[in-house]
């Protein structure tokens, strides 16, 4: 449910990524080029073969966040926020894991459970609640719960994939191409010249 399969790794692929929200709203087309869960790429364009918006490059504990449009980088140390969706900071390792469809979160030691209403749920290592269904062998939705309520929840209708935060009135909806073979082995990340510390690296 959350763990990554083995033939993911070494690949690359794109992902077709609306997103609709307060004042904004738009597509972003994302490139993804996976060596393992920690260590990956992910690249976003505005436009299909377009210019990029920015990139990221995660290798282990460390990652290099490159903001192409303002020639500013940010490095970060275990985990990633995204402030636009309500997850908290994200180990690194769970984020391509949300792209493709797994629950980007761990069950803490207790492990994960029958709730009473029949859904399966979990608390994290960070004590946050979690439920999910299953389906068919198959991750169908899941939800992560804020003082009783639904926070955010995600759905999956064929192979489009849904996000959505009640209190951000935020909606992700997201499709990704096949995968093909990685093409090169990832480089070590770097930092281009002229670019300058970003202000706003959470």
């Amino acid at each position: 449910m959350w763990a990554l399969p083995t033939e993911e790794m070494r690949t690359q692929r794109l992902v077709r990524l609306h997103y609709e929200g307060p004042g904004d709203d738009g597509t972003l087309y994302l490139i993804l080029r996976l060596e393992s869960p920690s260590r990956y790429n992910i690249e976003a364009n505005a436009r299909l073969l377009g210019k990029s918006v920015f990139r990221l490059m995660v290798r282990d504990d460390r990652a290099l966040f490159l903001d192409l449009q303002r020639s500013e980088y940010c490095r970060f140390d275990q985990a990633i926020e995204i402030s636009a969706v309500p997850l908290g900071p994200l180990p690194f390792d769970v984020l391509p894991a949300l792209l493709l469809g797994r629950i980007p979160a761990r069950p803490d030691a207790e492990g994960v459970a029958i709730t009473e209403n029949g859904l399966w749920g979990f608390r994290d290592r960070e004590g946050r609640r979690w439920t999910l269904v299953e389906e068919g062998g198959r991750l169908a939705s899941w939800t992560l719960w804020k003082e009783g309520s639904p926070a955010v929840w995600w759905s999956r209708d064929g192979d489009v994939l849904y996000l959505s935060a009640r209190e951000e009135e935020l909606q992700l909806r997201w499709r990704s191409g096949a995968p093909e073979p990685l093409a090169t082995g990832l480089t070590t990340p770097a930092i281009p010249e002229g670019f300058v510390a970003g202000t706003d690296c959470g």
